[in-house]
């Protein structure tokens, strides 16, 4: 009887809480979870916003900015001196700079990346300044036409770079660059850019579709592709392209998946160059993937510009 006595007494009175834990860690869970539901209705909302501006391709940096890798922009001579390759390296945060991408530019590219130098090994910076928008590069040893561009496609990478002079034995007098917009091509294992005339994102998508010029070793769509529709959503920033579908464009994703996917990037890439567009919708006549199932990604939402054309530390590593 004693023992049942204490018992009842020690047991709590209804409507008490039945523990410590509850009296005081309950209300802290509680106020806990109120905090990570609202976090994730705030999560919920940004990727419904994200998604109806037709930004479906969502990557990590995205959300949590301190996880970006800073780059520069360089471009490098291919290996027959014809064209100019631009190559994203990642590089501190304090050298994303325009001289810090200069002097990048001097190191050369990665013994892997098939790519010339773009400098002579005997150039040195000598000069730099920026002002009002305007640089002036000096660098010692007589530069070639090509490496001038090199060093002019370089700089003007960044919004604050207008136009470019450079002070070099034979070097060209102009400082800007022709108003040209750059198409994308493939060129075995990258993207590189043709320049041409363009008066907007429609008539960038037809230069695009009469191909390269030839014996310069780009590719893009099969020639037998043609384009189907070409719209712009204007409030939303969201262009609509249909291509038709054809054997040999079924036949190149199976054979060469991974040069599918780069042509495909190159078209995102050359439409996005345009600030009206932020992302495109691709389609093949209604067909949700290429070939036996290749590219289906690329085609199945809205791609938003690639977050960086060329990594050099993916591209060495092939």
């Amino acid at each position: 009887m004693a023992l049942f006595q204490r018992y009842a007494a020690a047991r709590p009175t209804q409507g008490a809480p039945t523990s410590p834990w509850l009296s005081h860690q309950g209300p802290r869970r509680l106020a806990g979870a109120r905090w990570l539901l609202l976090v994730g209705l705030l999560v919920a909302t940004g990727l419904g916003l994200r998604l109806a501006a037709g930004q479906s391709s969502l990557s990590v940096s995205g959300w949590l900015p301190w996880l970006h890798t800073p780059t520069v922009t360089l471009y490098f001579p291919g290996k027959d001196g014809r064209l100019l390759v631009p190559v994203a390296r990642r590089v501190a945060a304090g050298e994303v700079t325009p001289q810090g991408a200069v002097e990048h530019l001097l190191r050369g590219p990665t013994d892997r990346a098939r790519l010339a130098p773009a400098l002579p090994p005997s150039a040195r910076l000598a000069r730099f300044e920026l002002r009002d928008g305007n640089a002036v590069v000096e660098v010692t040893g007589e530069l070639s036409p090509t490496v001038q561009t090199a060093l002019r496609r370089t700089l003007l990478e960044f919004p604050q770079v207008k136009s470019v002079r450079v002070v070099s034995p034979g070097a060209a007098p102009e400082g800007a660059l022709p108003g040209l917009q750059p198409v994308y091509y493939t060129y075995g294992s990258y993207l590189v850019p043709e320049w041409k005339t363009a008066s907007g994102p429609g008539g960038a998508l037809q230069l695009y579709l009469a191909g390269p010029g030839e014996g310069l070793g780009l590719q893009g769509l099969p020639s037998d592709v043609r384009l189907v529709e070409y719209r712009l959503d204007a409030a939303r920033g969201l262009a609509y392209v249909n291509f038709t579908y054809t054997s040999s464009l079924r036949e190149l994703a199976i054979a060469e998946p991974a040069k599918m996917r780069r042509i495909l990037i190159g078209i995102v890439a050359t439409l996005t160059e345009f600030p009206e567009v932020k992302a495109v919708k691709l389609d093949f006549q209604g067909h949700t993937a290429l070939g036996l199932g290749q590219c289906s990604d690329l085609l199945r939402a809205p791609q938003a510009r690639p977050a960086m054309l060329n990594d050099e530390a993916i591209l060495a590593r092939n």
